[in-house]
């Protein structure tokens, strides 16, 4: 399991508030339908999960050096779920 330490936030060049995103959704019978989000909030797809039935997972769409698109998988439904059913104080 990853292991949380401090950091200096200052340490990073910059920040970008919209990405790139694929949604893979696999339903109650294993079919899996993948959808993209271009330059979208995090909180726009996050919002667009909510409304789908089955299992979602949500990865940041990246290119390497080479140009090669890659997925970087950030999170399911059932670990969004897991948050977001927190109570807020």
């Amino acid at each position: 399991m990853a292991v949380p330490y401090p950091v200096d936030e200052r340490d990073a060049a910059w920040e970008q508030d919209r990405a790139n995103y694929r949604v893979l959704v696999i339903d109650d019978r294993q079919w899996h339908s993948s959808f993209d989000f271009d330059d979208a909030s995090l909180d726009e797809v996050l919002s667009w999960c909510q409304n789908q039935a089955g299992r979602v997972s949500v990865g940041l769409r990246s290119r390497n050096g080479l140009g090669q698109l890659g997925i970087v998988w950030l999170a399911t439904k059932d670990s969004l779920a897991a948050v977001y059913s927190k109570p807020t104080i």
